[in-house]
């Protein structure tokens, strides 16, 4: 599950901005006045009141849309919500409600608000559009609440229970009760959603609660009276107001990462509720008491400032000026014909018995369905990564990164989920979706208990023995574990540490190393693709184990020779048919099979990596990363083509594209398709031109609309002194344009920069023997390229006569020797960006030395950022104590650096102080929401045109964003 959206108590900081003007927004906050029957709006660039809007009785709390147009504030005394349009700061509806409201929370997209109705012992569903209530939920004095960031689950703290509830948003049922401390007021979310922070009058304290399994994991003593919480956007800071039944004066400072006090702030009188500014850097309490809010920085814990506003204002919650929405991606394609939809990565494929063929998108967070006539559909998942419980209509359901899957014996479909921990079931017959193993936290745990209480870490392929006995694999834990016909689970296959040994003796004392695929044959013999070992291991009847394929290196080799004596690649996936067994990725993206008799191993289908189009017999086929292989009833074999975004069948042995593979050009770029984006550029105009590896294209937006410039989508190098369109390109890494409108490539997998000229023409514009692995390129305003070569640990000067030199690091040694040194004679160590500043220094992402480095115009290299560590640590300090694992830099026109840090957050140097600026982790979340409020799974490029808007590329979504 993941994060909170809104969290509202009265004080919202909301971005407005003039529809007349593009000017740069506003930052307003509206404070609720519950004395004086108004909502005070502040301009907080001045401090100062500039409107105050009548409402109801007695206010209470105030949330405000993901589009900032609408703010709603609860009136405890009129039993009403107001609604005002933020454009005008008038109340144009209200909604009558049940007694006592409260606390008030939006779903993401704002079409529902929960509020919390004590006096009548409910929380109450307003469905926003109709203006009116659609649910009543029972719950006992409801006080907090706060609706995850997936829109998901709602958690409400009940005072006099003491206890949390988790309400299901879907069925508007309670999911959990979590027991916690006495008479709990506050609730707040970590931004990841994987955390809640609940304030304890009573008995003053914070409980910790963990959503993945809805269990209490702290306990945290705080000073007298605690009432509000909320979480700082960047997740680092829980701050809490100690109203202490109005004779408070506090602010408590909680540090999450190791849940202790690290101080607390004197703030004016009675303090309620309170909020955090988007950066996470500071926010405002209103206090009660003195009719002032309080505003405070986190990490100094300072006042900062103090407003006058209407009589006893009371909570905050926040949203911020600046969202994240995609530019580029996004298409879908249901309903329509399968070879004309967009399937990100799909990993398995499967037929049931009438035909029909099932597509696990590990990406795209959905089973999707082709029907025996063509037509696909979503079968379960909406594109979203989380988890919104079970007992739901399976394309109601939410996945998070589904993997392998299997039938069972009743035909039902079974799935592995690695971003929920979970194994799931979806019903044949009634289509509804359950958990049968895994309670959603990461781990190892729950041996001999049932399934459904144990960890289940990181589970990749399900399947079943003959005796209707489930089995899985964990990847990152390194094991096998079983469910049996009764619910109970245990280990079957590894000790627990991941590596290589054992064989010939019991499979449970055994070493794996990152298991995948799972698969028995007729004598009931388990095989494991044991990826990080090169090997495909037996586990036999008895429970002894063995290696049954690959000698325990990466690489190809071997056809027509035992398959112990084989290299097999990197195994992802196996399956058996007939009297073999096949092996997906077994060496140079190839599908190879096993002679069950005589062990003698071959290939199937695949040649080398990459995409050559279809009409090719199987041995004459490009693959790429090459998932599943499954056989119709005729025995044609399916292949899920995971790097290429395709499913494909061979009839006749000639493979064809059957599902996936659409690209979108000449239309909307959010209805496009990206296959496996790598880099980006934007020009002075505005254009966005993306590097498509996987697609073997460069793309260009222009008006909101998407073409090609370079490549055909196959994998190739031909094409020079034609139409770039016409061309074929191997691998494209880097793009970029000079002053004169020429596009540089990085022609990756031909180890060239390739050139097109404002007319399309294209050319190859240098080669060098020395170059490697040509990767994003930075242009000065000279037009020399800077190229980094991750695999040759350098980064290359490419003037605009092509001439060709070294301008950091050292050729193919890899490594740290130093800073404050001669750029040329420093060592880097698997560069993955560089960028330059207005200045012409030059800043390099060193991602294997866990540093960014600039080279000034002198030429020399010192490091601006990272300890050396790969960590996510240092916030608030300086960029050189800071712990990161840079993949990506850029600078915008004021000096400030971005750093994509880990593929997963984007970080900040501004003014000599690191801090994150966007992405909270991993899982997709959705657009529109605040940049900290995201999730970000693989940032594989970062990128800030002349306006300072900021862009993220995300291979692992497919899309780009925009941060502005």
């Amino acid at each position: 599950m993941r994060r909170l959206r809104i969290l509202v108590w009265g004080l919202v900081f909301l971005g407005i901005t003039s529809a007349s003007s593009h000017a740069k927004a506003t930052p307003y906050a509206y404070v609720v006045n519950s004395g004086a029957n108004s909502v005070s709006v502040i301009n907080t660039n001045t401090n100062l009141v500039v409107k105050t809007v009548a409402v109801g009785t007695s206010p209470f709390a105030v949330a405000i849309n993901a589009a900032g147009t609408l703010a709603y504030v609860t009136n405890t005394g009129s039993n009403t919500i107001s609604v005002i349009t933020t454009s005008t700061n008038t109340v144009t509806a209200t909604i009558p409600v049940s007694s006592g409201p409260m606390d008030i929370a939006l779903n993401p997209t704002g079409s529902t608000a929960y509020v919390s109705c004590s006096s009548a012992n409910v929380v109450a569903a307003v469905n926003t559009g109709a203006k009116k209530v659609t649910a009543n939920i029972a719950v006992q004095h409801p006080a907090g609440l706060a609706v995850m960031g997936n829109g998901t689950f709602l958690y409400v703290a009940s005072s006099t229970t003491g206890k949390v509830l988790a309400i299901s948003t879907l069925t508007n049922t309670v999911a959990a009760t979590i027991s916690v401390g006495t008479t709990p007021a506050g609730l707040a979310l970590s931004p990841d959603g994987s955390t809640v922070y609940v304030t304890n009058t009573g008995s003053n304290t914070v409980t910790v609660i963990q959503t993945s399994n809805n269990v209490v994991s702290d306990t945290i003593n705080v000073s007298a009276g605690p009432d509000r919480d909320a979480v700082s956007p960047d997740g680092h800071w829980l701050c809490l107001s100690n109203y202490n039944g109005g004779s408070g004066n506090i602010l408590t400072v909680i540090d999450t990462s190791t849940k202790t006090v690290a101080g607390t702030v004197v703030v004016g009188s009675g303090p309620r509720g309170l909020a955090f500014g988007e950066d996470g850097n500071g926010g405002g309490v209103a206090n009660e008491g003195s009719g002032t809010v309080t505003l405070f920085d986190t990490a100094s814990r300072t006042v900062t400032g103090t407003i006058t506003v209407g009589s006893a204002p009371t909570g905050g919650a926040a949203l911020g000026i600046v969202h994240v929405s995609t530019v580029v991606g996004g298409h879908v394609g249901d309903k329509g014909n399968a070879s004309s939809a967009t399937i990100q990565s799909p990993s398995a494929v499967l037929l049931d018995s009438a035909g029909n063929l099932y597509i696990s998108d590990v990406t795209g967070n959905r089973i999707r369905k082709v029907s025996t006539t063509g037509t696909i559909t979503t079968y379960a998942g909406n594109g979203l990564c989380g988890f919104n419980g079970d007992g739901l209509v399976a394309s109601k359901a939410m996945l998070c990164a589904p993997t392998g899957m299997t039938f069972d014996h009743a035909g039902n479909l079974v799935i592995a989920e690695q971003g929920t921990n979970r194994i799931r079931s979806i019903s044949k017959t009634t289509g509804k979706i359950t958990t049968l193993a895994g309670n959603g936290a990461y781990g190892n745990t729950g041996d001999n208990g049932l399934a459904t209480n144990a960890e289940t870490g990181d589970p990749f392929w399900p399947a079943y023995d003959s005796a209707g006995n489930l089995y899985f694999s964990m990847v990152t834990i390194c094991v096998i574990r079983k469910v049996n016909t009764s619910g109970i689970i245990s280990t079957v296959a590894g000790n627990g540490t991941c590596g290589y040994g054992g064989d010939g003796g019991a499979a449970t004392a055994a070493m794996l190393n990152g298991p995948r695929g799972l698969v028995f044959d007729a004598s009931g013999n388990m095989y494991i693709a044991d990826l990080g070992n090169h090997r495909v291991r037996k586990v036999d009847t008895s429970g002894k184990i063995s290696t049954f394929a690959g000698t325990g290196k990466a690489g190809f080799s071997g056809d027509g020779g035992l398959a112990t004596s084989a290299k097999i690649g990197s195994p992802r996936a196996l399956t058996i048919q007939g009297n073999a067994l096949y092996i997906s990725n077994a060496g140079a993206a190839r599908y190879r099979f096993v002679d069950l008799t005589s062990n003698i191993i071959n290939t199937y289908a695949g040649s080398t990596f990459g995409y050559d189009g279809d009409n090719h017999a199987l041995l004459a086929t490009q693959f790429g990363g090459a998932g599943a292989i499954t056989f119709d009833s005729s025995g044609n074999p399916i292949f899920a083509d995971t790097m290429n975004g395709r499913v494909r069948k061979a009839t006749a042995g000639v493979v064809k594209t059957i599902a996936g593979g659409y690209i979108g050009d000449g239309g909307k770029a959010t209805s496009a398709a990206l296959v496996l984006p790598e880099a980006a550029y934007v020009d002075k105009a505005g254009n966005i031109f993306i590097a498509d590896f996987d697609g073997n294209r460069v793309r260009k937006v222009s008006g909101g609309n998407i073409s090609t410039i370079a490549g055909t989508g196959i994998t190739g190098y031909t094409g020079d002194g034609g139409l770039g369109t016409l061309a074929t390109l191997n691998a494209p890494q880097g793009v970029v344009e000079d002053s004169s409108g020429n596009i540089f490539i990085s022609d990756a997998g031909n180890s060239v920069i390739r050139k097109v000229i404002p007319s399309g023409t294209i050319s190859t514009f240098t080669a060098n023997v020395n170059f490697f692995d040509l990767y994003k390129i930075a242009i000065d305003s000279a037009n020399n390229l800077y190229v980094d070569d991750d695999a040759a640990c350098v980064i290359w000067k490419i003037t605009p006569t092509a001439v060709v030199s070294i301008a950091a690091g050292v050729l193919n040694t890899c490594g740290y020797n130093g800073d404050n040194i001669a750029a040329t004679t420093a060592q880097l160590n698997t560069p993955y960006g560089v960028a330059l500043d207005s200045s012409g220094n030059l800043f390099i992402a060193d991602f294997g030395n866990n540093r960014v480095r600039e080279v000034n115009t002198s030429g020399t290299i010192d490091s601006v950022a990272g300890t050396g560590t790969c960590g996510y640590t240092g916030d608030g300090g300086s960029p050189a104590s800071a712990e990161l694992c840079p993949n990506g830099v850029a600078v915008d026109g004021g000096g400030n650096v971005y750093i994509a840090d880990n593929f997963t957050r984007i970080r900040r140097i501004k003014k000599g102080t690191m801090t994150t600026f966007a992405g909270y982790g991993f899982g997709f979340n959705g657009d529109g929401l605040w940049p900290l409020l995201t999730g970000m799974d693989s940032i594989v490029d970062v990128v800030v045109d002349s306006k300072g808007a900021v862009y993220e590329l995300d291979d692992w979504d497919h899309r780009l964003r925009k941060i502005q």
